[in-house]
């Protein structure tokens, strides 16, 4: 899951653990993207998905969606027209295929994600932005000013 706050990106990763699921409700609140990863070595893996996409459309529906295959640098067993289909059914915006042990397509995945999350404009991020206790974090604002004053601890 990819949060924008202060004009940087926070990063939660639930590495699809089944029992993180009621954890992970609470942090879908607010998110403005969510980057969801599967195997291209494991077809199973993309079906696995299909919980935490029907989370992001139930908890944070107007968050860009993204959906990343990983590990390219072994023998691909999910077919292109799976994703696609997985990405059109579920709202997503984009499709990515990195590999985080050579590092191939990471930074072009961040890269374009965070570019969409700025274009949605600082206002209206800013808006529906909530820290903890629901005070609101304004993107040009100090993350210090708010970890002093408890919103984020």
């Amino acid at each position: 899951m990819l949060v924008i706050f202060a004009s940087q990106l926070s990063l939660w990763d639930t590495a699809g653990v089944e029992r993180f699921r009621t954890l992970t409700q609470n942090y879908y609140r607010g998110a403005h993207a969510v980057i969801l990863v599967f195997s291209v070595d494991d077809e199973s893996s993309l079906q696995c998905l299909v919980h935490w996409a029907c989370d992001t459309l139930e908890f944070c529906p107007d968050a860009i969606k993204v959906v990343v295959g990983n590990k390219v640098d072994l023998r691909s067993e999910v077919k292109s027209e799976s994703v696609t289909q997985f990405a059109d059914k579920y709202d997503c915006d984009s499709i990515f295929y990195v590999s985080a042990k050579t590092g191939k397509g990471i930074e072009q995945t961040f890269q374009q994600t965070a570019e969409k999350l700025f274009a949605i404009g600082k206002s209206k991020i800013a808006s529906s932005t909530t820290g903890k206790f629901g005070q609101t974090i304004g993107l040009d604002e100090p993350m210090v000013k708010h970890w002093q004053s408890g919103c984020c601890s």
